[in-house]
């Protein structure tokens, strides 16, 4: 039986990543079954740093859910997940993650992984030098909320 992975995309820079993501985890199709949530920021990025359409984005993965949809799978605990990848993860999901404010499908579902303890990673943008963004880190890493900090080459 395959296992739920579900990837969340966000506004910040990084389109590429989650492309990258996607396809790596096709060749694990027989055991990892992808539910990607893409947000209208990460719709928008997408757009500008990539020559990806949103329909080819969601051919990579198994399922795709609205963002809009709070009441969709993965919003609830009894959906059971593997976990979830917020890639790229942006500062505004990231304080959003932190405070518990679920206004959105990729929110609610960081939600419910924190809530379950299952396993979250997150790949913040490189916008972390303000001290309020490396607060953020700070409480998801004592969540047991595993971030990557990456640094874009310039």
């Amino acid at each position: 039986m395959r296992k739920r992975l579900i990837i969340g995309m966000s506004g910040a820079s990084g389109a590429p990543l989650t492309i990258e993501l996607l396809k790596q985890l096709q060749q694990y199709k027989e055991i990892i079954e992808t539910h990607l949530i893409v947000t209208k920021g990460a719709e928008m990025t997408l757009e500008q740093e990539t020559d990806y359409t949103l329909e080819q984005l969601y051919a990579f993965a198994d399922e795709v859910h609205d963002n809009y949809n709070i009441g969709a799978g993965p919003a609830s605990g009894s959906y059971r997940t593997m976990g979830m990848i917020v890639i790229p993860c942006s500062m505004k999901t990231l304080a959003g993650i932190v405070s518990g404010y679920s206004d959105n499908l990729v929110l609610r579902a960081a939600d419910i992984t924190l809530k379950e303890r299952r396993k979250k990673i997150s790949l913040p943008e490189n916008g972390l030098s303000r001290y309020g963004n490396l607060s953020n880190n700070r409480c998801l890493c004592w969540q047991e909320y595993i971030m990557i900090i990456w640094k874009r080459n310039s």
